[in-house]
């Protein structure tokens, strides 16, 4: 079911009993997707940006060992130059505000459990066409 504020889950997934969105370990209710481009005599500049919200990581019957991936939005930049008629340079930096990549909580009082950092990362080189 979609609402107002993403997808929402109900129903008997193979345990016996109804379970609810916020009970369905793995399913992601909130999940966003933009990019804006400018495409201009072969340069290219696209700006991308991904957001995830709060979602279930693991389920245990007791809610005090249940494990919660917390939301993040990661941003990127993707750039590329003309050179020459065969050859473009580009620049990529992927997660430039340096957003937590996962992070992991526990139980109802959302105590820390793991936090993978995922540090910018920049690319850059040549292609060429022949």
């Amino acid at each position: 079911r979609i609402t107002r504020w993403g997808l929402e889950t109900e129903g008997n997934y193979g345990t016996g009993t109804i379970s609810r969105t916020s009970e369905v370990a793995g399913f992601v209710p909130e999940s966003v997707n933009v990019g804006i481009s400018y495409i201009r005599k072969g340069m290219s500049l696209r700006l991308q940006v991904n957001h995830r919200g709060k979602y279930l990581g693991s389920f245990n019957a007791n809610p005090a060992n249940r494990t919660w991936r917390t939301a993040a939005s990661m941003v990127d930049i993707k750039t590329v130059f003309p050179i020459r008629k065969n050859f473009d340079a580009y620049l990529d930096v992927t997660n430039i505000f340096n957003e937590a990549d996962r992070e992991d909580r526990r139980g109802g009082a959302m105590r820390p459990l793991s936090l993978y950092k995922m540090s910018p990362l920049f690319s850059f080189g040549i292609n060429g066409r022949f």
